[in-house]
């Protein structure tokens, strides 16, 4: 959730805030920290100019223009997968069958959601083998680091 004009005059030196879609090399959202104090005009109380700061030499300002690219809290999420044979679930089931289940998971390891390929992808013939479901996870890491996680997931 994006913060409000109400939230950024009320941030202090000191607190994070969290960039929503630029992300570090390891995959978490940026962090910048306020560093000075949160300049707000009296004949115009729809502005708000934030001084901060991310690592040693980044520095610069949100303004009331900025606020929907910040949050209080770090959205970035993640995808635990396991691939499983058919046969565990239909003996009957022909050798060589695999199909995967995946689970978005916020910072805290927190269940967004979850899905079955066997029931969310089946189309009736296709027959997933082992290399096909590490490749459709792969896929879906990558959507999901690169902010596309509603492709493939239902998040409230």
């Amino acid at each position: 959730m994006t913060i409000t004009l109400e939230q950024a005059k009320a941030l202090e030196k000191g607190n994070t805030v969290y960039h929503v879609t630029n992300r570090n090399t390891d995959g978490t959202a940026q962090r910048w920290t306020v560093n000075g104090k949160v300049k707000t005009w009296k004949r115009d109380p729809s502005r708000v100019e934030i001084p901060i700061k991310s690592g040693m030499y980044g520095f610069d300002y949100l303004t009331e223009n900025d606020l929907d690219l910040v949050s209080l809290e770090d959205m970035t999420l993640y995808v635990e997968s396991e691939i499983y044979p058919v046969r565990e679930i239909n003996p009957s089931a022909e050798k060589g069958w695999y199909e995967y289940k995946v689970k978005l998971l916020n910072r805290k390891g927190e269940i967004l959601d979850e899905w079955d390929s066997i029931n969310e992808c089946y189309e009736g013939f296709q027959r997933l083998t082992f290399k096909d479901c590490q490749q459709a996870i792969k896929t879906i890491k990558a959507d999901v680091a690169n902010g596309k996680a509603n492709e493939w997931f239902t998040i409230n």
